[in-house]
């Protein structure tokens, strides 16, 4: 009887510490997970990185009033360089701040204020002069009042092919014997921005624009090389040069141009 009390004893104890064991080592690998490095992990170079562009956007905040001119410069730096979209946003939320009291306080301001953020981004993605963006964008859809822009967000008057979803508007056409109206298919988009992503693609895309991309970020010369082929008014360079003029959009252009160069 005392040996089957040992017996029991004995299995009783080899099972409690092989318990203990597994515990141990179950407790082991799980503060492994917690503690060891994982390929998602952010590099230490990459945090610091970020703060450093941080640090700039709040430098260039806190000199948007005593110093605008340097803080516009800083902001516009940040948003060329920025690889994070975040960072683009926070740095052109300032960008837009400081340009407002410029835009007359009605439609043309709400408008311009509704697309900035997706200008220049596309002027940055395809390297094309933001306020070419802009003032085409406002000149084709009368400062998105227009019924192609309100009711299908097609801010730029691009015609539809194939079996794109359209809609069929008249529109004024020039030609050899003068201007006239005809009905045409107009793409329609979700979204203004995505008209906006559409328009900075075809003209980077398209081997007939190319010559505009010779000029850099100088709108002129890429206006220049754009309108003959863009549109059919032979005024259409006049109208768009007036609205950068007159609304200052090229003081963004710096976004865009060659050697563009990302960090963070």
């Amino acid at each position: 009887m005392e040996r089957i009390r040992i017996t029991l004893r004995l299995a009783l104890t080899l099972i409690l510490l092989c318990t203990l064991v597994d515990l141990s080592q179950t407790v082991g690998a799980r503060l492994a997970l917690h503690t060891a490095p994982t390929a998602q992990s952010t590099p230490p170079l990459i945090v610091q990185a970020r703060r450093t562009v941080m640090d700039r956007i709040a430098h260039g905040r806190m000199l948007m009033e005593s110093d605008p001119q340097r803080a516009e410069s800083i902001l516009t730096q940040v948003f060329r360089d920025a690889r994070d979209p975040e960072l683009r946003i926070r740095a052109s939320n300032l960008l837009v701040q400081m340009a407002e009291p410029s835009w007359p306080a009605d439609h043309r301001r709400d408008f311009l204020g509704s697309i900035y953020t997706a200008a220049l981004e596309s002027g940055r993605a395809h390297q094309i002069p933001p306020s070419i963006i802009l003032a085409q964008a406002a000149l084709e859809s009368g400062w998105g009042r227009s019924r192609l822009a309100r009711k299908h967000h097609n801010i730029f008057g691009v015609k539809a092919t194939g079996q794109q979803a359209s809609a069929n508007f008249n529109t004024l056409e020039f030609g050899d014997k003068g201007a006239h109206i005809v009905r045409a298919r107009f793409r329609t988009f979700p979204t203004a921005s995505e008209s906006i992503t559409h328009h900075g693609r075809l003209l980077s895309t398209d081997q007939r624009y190319e010559d505009s991309f010779a000029a850099g970020n100088n709108w002129r010369s890429f206006l220049a090389a754009l309108a003959p082929t863009y549109a059919s008014d032979p005024r259409y360079a006049a109208h768009i040069s007036q609205l950068i003029e007159t609304y200052g959009l090229d003081r963004w252009d710096r976004v865009c141009g060659n050697g563009l160069h990302t960090q963070t």
